[in-house]
């Protein structure tokens, strides 16, 4: 079949959308696959982020073109047959190309420093011409080099593509025994023009991965072009950070300046290939179904996730459909929420798997086409003359039968189900700060806000997260009392997923937590003590003089699936090692920054010593010493741990152990979720608890309970999560100096050494709060009010629209406000002048037939309602500007 042939069957369907895949039924090489892929990548055209018709890049993976490589060899004058050696490998390289003569040399000399056998360079072997301006300006050389390694193992060949990309001006596009990649900025005319390999009739192969590019968040280039070296992907993963993070812990070299789809890439490599995991099994850890699933299975195939979920964890969640590749194995996946869809379609002489069923003509079709379901994966074991399908059901058990090989984890499924109670031991620190409620609240930063939002979820059981912005001022212009905490605004993802119903949300939204020593890879620590709870919210005893019992709290935690505080210690306390806390307070003449190294020093010394969990507890912050910002002291605790568990290397010590965060200065929902996102495993929010129980007894501490659940749901379904252990820093500082930002490790915007809340100014507030403790004042908390914007417009703006008082009146109070108590940073901005005025006779605004360079760009109709939306639409018409709608309807007589 040739290919205007093909070109004429599927341009009949134009809606073929992001990824493709085709498999030979008899994996047999041939033709027909790159024909497949090059046309696919055709019909996904629209898919793809063109400017001035230039696409934003699209690539093919595929079997290592055995006819072309001994064609080679043999003009080479080597032994064709090599191509059939175990230790055969060919590698794809992009060089930049300044200096390309000298980085090939380099990459060479690397290649056979590690005991490698050059056979065939080759260089050059590409047409400029087809590349469209953009992808001309970069252009990279291609280099492609078949030889023999030393050994038959792949770990050499994988660090060889680690080692090799440490040069900037190399790229790795593919290095191994049975696959290749070929990708260009451009669409599929300009792969299928470029390579000349494309048109060669030798170039054969049973397997296609076609990926076309459209990206929003990152550079076009030729080293962001999928699919990568082992997959390619349609959607985002939103838990990169933590993603990142974890594969550090255990050794996997991530640049961090990686797109999230070249991320997973180089995590699968490196089980792969570093490892020698199977693609199936390195698919189920990094890809974990839903614990709603697990709940459902056998108790062996439970036994295996509930171990998965401690050895790894939910850390690349978000909307994606995904395509692997490695060895005689592919794996297709899509997403646990089902966002991003992928069909299964069977010809009579192939499998394709795409996210649109038209790719395939229904005349080709011999059964109707499949949708893998939201978390389903279907497994591929390629072979000449032999290709298998797995549904699902096949891949877990045949994953299952691997794993055991592996590691020892019988009984681990007990930990999906509360199974308490836990015996009670006296682990916590049993001396209390006997100082009344309000005054400690006063002395932690607690605001008269604070109260009203607690109160009304101990009233109601909610958590009224507001969609319409804080009106409050940023805490760097704010004169009252703060915490870091107040400086940290979170990073929304900007996403285009469906809103789904409430009963799919409780059934994929999850915020359980391990606490505990997790296993390592390498064996150990599979039986230490650990503990998964339901959410990171750990409650515990209160003082005798809110009577009730520690009983009652014990139950409330079990019926909702958590522990007590006291509980969690005791689940974890076991000879020879327990758990050890460390009280957060300064000693008398210590400097916030001396007690922070403190801390860690004690942290590293108890986890070298086997403590399966590190607490901080401020409990006597003010009792016995200065106050430490509770979310500075779990930053640094954490990132101490971040180091490997010995000089000669192997997981980090922060694997070995859980920080749990005892904290009165947690205030409400933005703090759990700070502590959470800066390190903390698991946080007992305890002065919330006792207002809790003192406002509404053991009901209301339920009530509030239950609140900040459902707000963690909230937090990580606006990030585009489904799991809060995917929750890492996805929050920036605004108005830090450097230093903080360094120990928090987020960025930091509008601060620096000489305008940023620092070291200096925190011992400042830890003055402040230290005679708010000791002058003992019950009112204080009342007294910390934050400046609102709204309530003191909403009355003007009201007169306005009634006609009642003019526009310019409103302008004028507005500005004087803003003047006076500015809430955010365009308050603080004004237009420099030089003193010189234009007549507007002289100025021409007008843009396009439009009055003004200025847009309105309003949300969408569905998402502000009807009299916002239709008031932003005739605004822009009465102005002569331009109004642009968001996502999400329209109104038809607007429209």
């Amino acid at each position: 079949m040739n290919l205007n042939a093909l070109t004429t069957q599927i341009n009949r369907e134009h809606d073929a959308c992001g990824i493709f895949a085709w498999i030979e039924k008899t994996g047999v090489p041939s033709r027909k696959p790159v024909f497949m892929g090059v046309q696919a990548l055709r019909a996904l055209w629209h898919r793809a982020g063109y400017v001035h018709g230039e696409g934003d890049g699209c690539g093919l993976l595929l079997d290592i073109p055995a006819l072309l490589w001994r064609r080679w060899l043999s003009e080479a004058g080597a032994d064709s047959s090599l191509v059939e050696d175990p230790r055969f490998f060919v590698a794809h390289l992009f060089l930049q190309r300044d200096q390309a003569e000298e980085r090939l040399t380099r990459v060479q000399q690397k290649l056979e420093a590690a005991g490698c056998t050059l056979l065939v360079v080759r260089t050059g072997h590409t047409c400029e011409d087809a590349l469209g301006p953009s992808a001309r300006r970069e252009n990279p050389v291609f280099v492609q080099i078949g030889g023999l390694t030393a050994e038959t193992a792949d770990g050499p060949l994988y660090r060889l593509s680690v080692d090799l990309e440490t040069d900037r001006g190399v790229h790795v596009v593919s290095i191994s025994r049975s696959t290749v990649v070929y990708k260009v900025v451009g669409g599929g005319d300009v792969l299928w023009a470029y390579y000349d390999d494309m048109r060669d009739p030798f170039f054969t192969t049973a397997f296609a991965l076609a990926h076309t590019r459209y990206s929003t968040n990152t550079a076009t280039a030729f080293s962001r072009v999928q699919p990568f070296s082992a997959l390619g992907h349609n959607g985002e993963i939103n838990t990169i950070t933590r993603f990142y993070a974890e594969a550090q812990m255990i050794g996997i070299p991530l640049d961090a300046g990686y797109s999230d789809s070249q991320m997973v890439n180089g995590a699968v490599e490196h089980f792969t290939k570093e490892r020698g995991w199977s693609l199936f099994e390195t698919a189920e850890l990094l890809f974990p179904p839903i614990i709603n699933e697990i709940k459902q299975m056998s108790d062996d195939l439970a036994d295996l996730y509930m171990f998965y979920r401690a050895l790894w964890g939910p850390y690349a969640q978000g909307p994606a459909a995904v395509m692997m590749r490695a060895g005689n194995e592919a794996v297709f996946s899509v997403d646990a929420l089902g966002l991003r869809p992928m069909w299964l379609v069977e010809t009579g002489d192939g499998y394709c798997f795409s996210s649109e069923q038209g790719v395939i003509p229904a005349s080709e079709w011999t059964a109707d086409p499949k949708p893998l379901a939201p978390g389903e994966k279907v497994g591929v074991t390629l072979g000449q003359g032999s290709v298998r399908v797995h549904p699902y059901t096949e891949l877990q058990r045949l994953v299952l039968e691997r794993a055991r090989a592996r590691f020892e984890f019988k009984g681990e499924h007990e930990s999906l189900r509360f199974t308490g109670p836990y015996p009670t031991v006296e682990a916590a620190h049993p001396v209390r700060d006997d100082k009344p409620r309000l005054v400690r609240a006063a002395a932690y930063g607690w605001r008269d806000d604070d109260m009203k939002l607690l109160d009304f979820e101990v009233q109601t059981g909610a958590e009224p997260i507001r969609s319409l912005g804080w009106d409050g001022p940023l805490a760097a212009l704010d004169n009252g009392v703060r915490q870091l905490s107040d400086f940290l605004q979170e990073t929304v993802a900007v996403v285009t997923n469906p809103a789904i119903d409430r009963e799919r949300e409780i059934e994929h939204f999850s915020t359980r937590t391990v606490i505990g020593k997790r296993p390592s890879f390498d064996g150990a620590y599979a039986h230490a003590p650990r503990v998964e709870t339901q959410s990171p919210l750990l409650l515990e005893e209160l003082p005798a003089d809110l009577e009730i019992s520690r009983e009652d709290i014990q139950a409330l935690a079990h019926r909702h699936g958590t522990l007590c505080y006291e509980d969690a210690l005791a689940a974890l306390h076991t000879e020879p090692y327990g758990t050890v806390e460390i009280l957060i307070h300064r000693e008398p003449g210590e400097s916030i920054e001396a007690a922070l190294e403190r801390f860690r020093q004690e942290a590293l010394a108890a986890v070298q010593a086997g403590a399966h969990a590190v607490v901080l507890d401020d409990r006597l912050q003010f009792a016995r010493g200065g106050w430490v910002d509770p979310f500075l002291a779990v930053a640094a605790v954490h990132k101490a741990l971040l180091r490997p568990a010995s000089k000669r290397g192997g997981e980090h010590l922060r694997r070995r152990t859980s920080l749990i965060l005892r904290s009165g200065g947690l205030r409400n929902l933005h703090d759990v979720m700070v502590a959470v996102g800066l390190g903390a495993d698991a946080v007992n929010p305890y002065l919330m608890w006792e207002f809790a129980a003192e406002k509404g007894s053991i009901a209301g501490l339920e009530n509030l309970y239950v609140a900040l659940c459902k707000g963690i749901e909230k937090v990580i379904s606006t990030i585009g999560i489904h799991e809060v252990r995917g929750y890492e820093r996805l929050f920036s500082g605004i108005g830090l100096a450097p230093e903080i930002a360094e120990v928090l490790g987020v960025p930091n915007f509008c601060g620096s050494e000489q305008a940023g809340y620092g070291f200096a100014e925190l011992e400042q507030e830890a003055d402040k709060r230290s005679k708010a403790y000791q002058a003992g004042d019950q009112r204080q908390v009342a007294k910390n009010r934050v400046f609102t914007l709204y309530p003191r417009v909403w009355k003007a703006a009201g007169q306005v629209a009634m006609g009642l008082a003019s526009y310019e009146e409103f302008e004028q109070k507005l500005a004087e406000l803003e003047k006076e108590h500015p809430v955010n940073l365009k308050h603080l901005l004004q237009l420099r002048t030089n003193g010189e005025t234009a007549g507007a006779e002289s100025v021409d605004t007008t843009i396009d037939g439009h009055a003004y360079p200025i847009v309105i760009s309003s949300m969408s109709f569905g998402s502000q309602g009807e009299v916002a939306y239709r008031a932003y639409a005739e605004a822009a018409y009465r102005l002569n500007i331009v109004g642009f709608n968001g996502e999400g309807g329209e109104i038809k007589d607007i429209l």
